[in-house]
């Protein structure tokens, strides 16, 4: 049973048994939020924007035994497609316990929804991809795997583009290296006066990069950095003082998911100041900072140097890539 705010209830009942009876097993449980042949809803107007409480009202009689809940959370379903789109060409390729994935572009999409399954196993979704590419982490060697890739148009809505394909990981790891990566969203804000021109684009993702080689760098290979860049053709939603909560609902607001990346960097004209250790989107680590810092040293005019100190500074905290770094095998 959910509350919400205001104080309305709705409830959820199963049709049938769902409770394991050896008393010992761990189960995981979908429940549509709309409802379904397994599970019937209460009627009434509910805010899910707002859940204030949830109950489990579990009678184990019959079994037996009590039930420990391990955890609860609300995800997107990614609606399953319908339409005549043209279908996505998915190639992939796999290592010993990770798997790359590309495809081409869309028309319309604002992001994709990528779904595996293990084997004959259920196919589940894995996460989001803002362009054209996945790296899929944490596999289990010498095991077949399939793809299916389905197009976005927002949040949760699917343009009927879908794609599949699959690949088998390598029996063994010998030879491969095995490298800490983290997935990082560097969303650059070119609507402020004046706004950015393509060589000052191209200037600081220069800059990042090379933070991104001193990362690698100078942890012995222990820590690298997946880049991916988002142009968003839209004045900086900054907010006075070290905060990103107008980042943060801006993102959301394109279709970037909660967890969909391990951090977030801000950049755009008129952001105040450069800071980092903030939380957004779930559990994703956040910074952001454009000019302040101080040069670094080489000679090249056409990268922004002093991109790369502020990133490095900004970025560089701890928790951010101890709590949730991926292990690539390359």
């Amino acid at each position: 049973m959910l509350t919400d705010n205001n104080g309305a209830t709705l409830r959820y009942t199963p049709v049938s048994q769902q409770l394991a009876t050896d008393g010992a097993s761990w189960r995981s449980y979908k429940l549509p939020l709309a409802g379904d042949a397994a599970w019937s809803r209460s009627a009434g107007a509910f805010n899910f924007a707002a859940v204030t409480g949830i109950e489990f009202h579990v009678d184990t009689w019959d079994t037996g035994f009590q039930v420990d809940l391990d955890g609860v959370y609300f995800a997107s379903s990614n609606a399953v497609c319908s339409g005549g789109s043209a279908p996505l060409t998915v190639t992939a390729g796999s290592r010993a316990t990770t798997a790359t994935l590309s495809w081409p572009a869309a028309t319309g999409a604002r992001g994709y929804a990528v779904y595996r399954r293990a084997g004959t196993g259920p196919l589940a979704f894995v996460n989001r991809a803002l362009g054209t590419s996945f790296n899929d982490y944490g596999l289990t060697a010498g095991t077949s795997y399939q793809y299916e890739v389905r197009a976005l148009s927002g949040v949760d809505e699917c343009i009927s583009a879908v794609g599949t394909a699959s690949t088998t990981t390598r029996s063994s790891a010998a030879g491969l290296t095995r490298v800490p990566t983290l997935d990082v969203l560097v969303a650059i804000y070119t609507g402020d006066a004046p706004s950015y021109t393509a060589s000052e684009i191209a200037s600081i993702k220069s800059g990042i990069e090379l933070s991104r080689q001193f990362y690698y760098r100078n942890t012995g290979g222990k820590l690298n950095l997946n880049l991916q860049y988002l142009e968003i053709a839209a004045p900086t939603p900054n907010t006075q003082g070290p905060t990103m909560a107008n980042i943060d609902a801006n993102l959301a607001g394109l279709g970037i998911a909660p967890d969909q990346f391990d951090g977030v960097y801000a950049v755009g004209r008129t952001l105040s100041g450069c800071f980092g250790g903030f939380t957004l989107l779930g559990r994703t680590a956040g910074a952001f900072g454009t000019v302040c810092g101080v040069d670094y040293p080489t000679n090249d005019a056409s990268i922004n140097t002093t991109m790369t100190w502020v990133f490095t500074h900004e970025f560089n905290t701890p928790w951010i890539w101890r709590s949730r770094r991926r292990l690539v095998t390359t």
